[in-house]
């Protein structure tokens, strides 16, 4: 997933939300660095979602 903020049409953070890093050389370039304690996964059956905390953007 990527996730991209805008405030007035300029975008003012942009990140691709995975713990991996990005191994194919046309997405080597995006910033695929974000950090896993950043994210809390949870899960109830049949449901599960993943809560992210970007950093400055609160």
């Amino acid at each position: 997933f990527t996730v991209c903020i805008r405030r007035r049409h300029t975008t003012t953070y942009c990140q691709v939300l995975t713990p991996y890093r990005l191994r194919k050389k046309g997405l080597r370039s995006w910033n695929g660095a974000f950090p896993k304690e950043n994210g809390q996964y949870q899960a109830l059956y049949p449901q599960s979602w993943t809560t992210y905390d970007l950093p400055g953007q609160n």
